[in-house]
């Protein structure tokens, strides 16, 4: 519809301006625009406060066409993620969740039907909610052979890669050592954000378990 009235010249004057920018920020309310930025927009249209305009309503509610398996590792690879928490206690758990604006709920619905209906999707926030998947039963028999056969194309390919190393050896290695730990936390503590997110450092992690282990 932009595209359009940018085709037809309405976009020239005044009131078709602001028609195309309520349209263009209708089509993304989870936006790191701020509301001061939004008013900037808006003023060189003369137009004050415009973060409080209503936004055009997203009246689709379901999905009506058949989603692929090319459709969901391209939403895995944009909005998917795959990761390993380390616990203060030792313990060590793969996770997978896709993150999308709330009002495609529906798509994550569709999703998760069609892995099984294994996890569950949590609305986080009024914007956005997630779809996730911590069972290492479900990761390996689910999620693993999917992604196997859907490869990803962007840096995530290499996020998944480890991921799915970490699940493996944590499925076959029971009860896990203190030596496969230490292979695990070489593997993944310092791979995504090079570790930047996580409480302790990777040195501190692993006197931690040492710690832990010496007690046992």
């Amino acid at each position: 519809m932009i595209i359009e009235k940018l085709n037809n010249n309405i976009h020239k004057g005044i009131e078709g301006k602001k028609e195309i920018v309520k349209m263009a920020l209708s089509m993304n309310k989870v936006t790191n625009r701020t509301p001061e930025r939004i008013n900037e927009i808006y003023s060189i249209l003369g137009i004050l406060n415009g973060e409080n305009l209503p936004l055009i309503n997203n009246d689709i509610k379901k999905i009506n066409t058949p989603i692929t398996n090319n459709n969901i590792a391209g939403i895995i690879d944009g909005d998917g993620s795959f990761w390993v928490s380390f616990s203060e206690k030792g313990e060590i758990k793969p996770g997978f969740s896709i993150t999308t604006d709330t009002e495609t709920i529906p798509l994550l619905e569709e999703i998760k039907k069609l892995f099984n209906n294994a996890g569950s999707i949590q609305k986080k926030k009024s914007t956005y909610s997630s779809y996730f998947v911590h069972g290492l039963k479900q990761i390996i028999n689910i999620i693993i052979p999917f992604m196997d056969k859907n490869p990803l194309l962007s840096e995530r390919a290499d996020h998944y890669n480890i991921f799915r190393q970490v699940s493996l050896i944590l499925s076959t290695q029971k009860p896990l050592t203190l030596e496969k730990k230490l292979e695990i936390v070489e593997l993944a503590y310092n791979a995504n954000k090079s570790g930047k997110r996580r409480k302790i450092n990777k040195v501190e992690y692993i006197e931690l378990l040492k710690k832990i282990h010496s007690f046992k």
